[in-house]
């Protein structure tokens, strides 16, 4: 009896295979045949982004038309779209075309974006008419950059919305929101699966507009039992008593809360309610966006949360009391994020390095602006030797580090006033040796994002001397390291001998970027806008052929790493 080996449908090898592949890696699959390139397409066209701007990022975004082949693609792979995301000027032309000519469209994601405030109707109301023909949405994120007023379309944006039955993620960004009575109809009809819930920018109408026609009230859901995310702009006046903490007393499960805009009364009795374990057994995140001024709360949220806190984030104005963060918080924080706005010493930096031993995030931002600066605020840009010659830092576990960086000197004439003058200039950082033997230490680390203060006149001549003999050789201890970022940084000094140094010494390094980024509007608006960036797409259009030699024999020996 001959034996007979019973094999898969190549089709079904191919989608188990395909649902964990980047579009890149699809990509990749589609080119080997033909039979590859017909089974592995519908991956590689899943996911499509759609922005009808030239220079988004690079701050003088200028529409450009939807143009035949665009059209074209679209159409002839419409029954592969999964996953949208828009991008388009306020005339509406590609949503109108995405309505008219893609349907029907089976989607799951859906992102739209409008970086302009005067946007028409038309487009809101051909938007509405996508939503609402894709009942299985599983994720819906509309952004408009400056606030749109929705009013034409909140009934059935909100009226959908409640009908979705897969719902997961649902992202409202600076949409303005008629009334609160429409804020409130929304947060009581949000479907029961939602996980991840965020709104931002809802901004309560001046009295007087007309009658408006609201939802009829209904009383609140039991509990939001799968609400594990929650991002709110809390600029409601005094309606936290109808509105917020109703809506967070039926969330249970509650495990990431995100605040912005908020003020300090409503600090007063947020946090005591935050700290209610019977309330928010789960609760490991706290994010703090703009306007919070260290009022007295923080402390007690800071006591009361001793033990539970992982993950912290603060991007605003107020003084932070890193001191006793670091005292109470040290042997449970995993995750620290500082944004742009922080006003974090140096100091405080290091205390962080040098105490949270199980970090395994740790990303601070620094942006200088001279309205920012006196003489005794104590905002100083971070100055390498301040806190990398120190004790050594104890989290050794890190796999995350993003650090910018900024010349004390430069500090030095901001807070003068000056910082346009010609003559201020970044110095060669004498610590650059004291960088990279602290970083060599960091054996686990996976992602390594390095940068100098975002404003434009100094990130001109901001440099990085990624050589041996200014520290490099100290970095051979990362052999876990697989994205090297220094995107923020104009001059990026690599010749063939560091070429050489990384292929031998970092075998898992398989994306490289800023090396080939020499605007430096373009650098500043890719980090503002990160949540909009697309790794698989981000890259700069060029030869590759008239890059320099050592990137050149870099990418022959590791066809695989990306180079941007």
């Amino acid at each position: 009896m001959s034996n007979s080996v019973s094999l898969f449908d190549i089709s079904l090898i191919a989608d188990l295979i395909g649902q964990h592949l980047s579009k890149k890696d699809a990509f990749s699959c589609a080119l080997v045949n033909k039979s590859f390139h017909g089974q592995f397409k519908k991956w590689w066209m899943r996911s499509i982004r759609v922005w009808l701007f030239e220079n988004f990022f690079g701050g003088e975004a200028t529409p450009k038309p939807l143009g035949p082949e665009l059209q074209e693609v679209l159409i002839k792979n419409r029954h592969y779209i999964r996953e949208l995301d828009l991008l388009e000027p306020q005339e509406g032309e590609l949503i109108e075309f995405i309505v008219n000519k893609l349907s029907p469209c089976r989607l799951i994601s859906l992102g739209y974006s409008s970086i302009e405030n005067d946007i028409h109707s038309k487009p809101l109301l051909l938007l509405m008419d996508l939503i609402e023909r894709n009942t299985t949405l599983q994720n819906l994120n509309l952004l408009f950059f400056d606030g749109v007023d929705l009013s034409c379309i909140r009934f059935r944006l909100i009226s959908a919305i409640s009908s979705f039955p897969y719902l997961t993620t649902l992202r409202l960004r600076e949409c303005m929101i008629v009334h609160h009575r429409d804020y409130l109809a929304l947060l009581k009809r949000l479907p029961m699966t939602l996980q991840t819930f965020e709104i931002s920018w809802c901004i309560e109408a001046a009295a007087g507009v007309g009658e408006v026609v609201h939802f009829p009230d209904i009383d609140w859901p039991k509990a939001y039992l799968n609400m594990q995310d929650l991002f709110m702009d809390l600029q409601l006046d005094e309606l936290e008593d109808t509105i917020l903490f109703p809506f967070l007393r039926r969330c249970p499960a509650l495990e990431e809360f995100r605040i912005m805009q908020s003020d300090g009364v409503i600090h007063e009795r947020l946090y005591p309610l935050l700290a209610d374990t019977s309330l928010f057994p789960r609760l490991a995140t706290i994010d703090l966006r703009n306007d919070f001024q260290g009022y007295p709360a923080w402390t007690s949220l800071i006591s009361a949360m001793e033990g539970r806190i992982k993950t912290f984030a603060a991007d605003c104005y107020g003084i932070l009391p890193v001191e006793n963060m670091c005292e109470r918080w040290w042997a449970t924080l995993e995750v620290i994020r500082f944004g742009w706005y922080s006003n974090i010493s140096s100091e405080q930096v290091g205390l962080i390095l040098t105490t949270c031993s199980k970090l395994r995030t740790l990303a601070v931002f620094a942006d200088f602006e001279d309205y920012q600066f006196t003489e005794s605020s104590g905002f100083w840009a971070w100055e390498l030797g301040s806190y990398l010659d120190a004790t050594k830092w104890v989290c050794l576990g890190l796999k995350h580090l993003e650090l910018t960086f900024m010349d004390a000197r430069a500090g030095s004439a901001l807070v003068k006033g000056d910082y346009n003058q010609s003559n201020v200039e970044f110095r060669t950082f004498s610590g650059i040796h004291a960088v990279c033997y602290q970083l060599g230490r960091l054996t686990k680390l996976q992602h390594l994002r390095l940068g100098w203060s975002t404003i434009e006149k100094f990130r001109n001549r901001a440099n990085l001397d990624m050589s041996i003999k200014n520290g490099l050789m100290h970095m051979a201890g990362l052999k876990e390291l697989e994205v090297l970022d220094v995107t923020c940084i104009l001059q990026v000094n690599i010749e063939q001998e560091e070429a050489e140094w990384m292929e031998e010494n970092w075998p898992k390094l398989r994306r490289i970027k800023g090396l080939f980024r020499k605007d430096s509007k373009f650098n500043y608006y890719s980090m503002h806008q990160e949540h909009l960036y697309d790794e698989d797409t981000d890259r700069v259009n060029r030869d590759e052929s008239s890059d320099p030699i050592p990137i050149q024999w870099l990418r022959s020996q590791r066809p695989q790493l990306v180079i941007s």
